[in-house]
């Protein structure tokens, strides 16, 4: 999703909340972020990380991690 369009969306519209949801972990249970990564709106209040916790006690390789 462009950058732009989230800010003209929290400018435009009365909501509370906008939740969006970045996967791209090609369905693992855990991803370490690129260099690129992650791309966060400035006007971002709260991120919320999230693990699968099906990865807890497993090595970091490429079996379970993006």
């Amino acid at each position: 999703m462009p950058l732009d369009l989230i800010t003209r969306l929290t400018e435009s519209v009365n909501w509370d909340v906008l939740l969006i949801e970045a996967d791209g972990a090609r369905r693992l249970p855990f991803k370490a972020p690129k260099d690129h990564e992650p791309v966060i709106p400035p006007e971002t209040s709260l991120v919320v990380p999230v693990v699968g916790m099906d990865v807890l006690g497993q090595p970091l390789d490429e079996e379970h991690v993006y």
